[in-house]
């Protein structure tokens, strides 16, 4: 499946979706490739233009940096959530499951 209908799927029709989603199997480094890294350009896309259009103001710098902070914040961020979560799972009465856990972390943040 494309990541926008992915995406379409999860915020429209949520609870058919993680079915979907809970029938697959997906490594960590899959999901990462194929659906947080593509994601992650998209929320780093908007300082970038932020910059072109007020660049005056800081410097066109500064919005690069930002755009590059905010890449590695998601990559990271989804890496320590997946651990945290994996970690959590028999709290919750769930199995430890690093896949489903990387499943879980990818596409709830959609």
């Amino acid at each position: 499946m494309n990541l926008i209908e992915r995406v379409k799927n999860i915020l429209i029709t949520p609870k058919t979706e993680w079915d979907v989603i809970n029938n697959e199997t997906a490594t960590s480094q899959s999901l990462l490739t194929g659906y947080v890294l593509p994601l992650a350009v998209v929320a780093a896309i908007g300082p970038l233009l932020t910059g072109l259009l007020f660049a005056g103001v800081l410097g066109f710098k500064y919005f690069i940096t930002s755009a590059i902070i905010a890449f590695v914040a998601q990559v990271a961020a989804y890496y320590l959530s997946v651990i945290v979560v994996d970690m959590l799972a028999p709290s919750f009465g769930s199995e430890k499951n690093m896949n489903k856990s990387a499943q879980l972390v990818a596409y709830s943040a959609t």
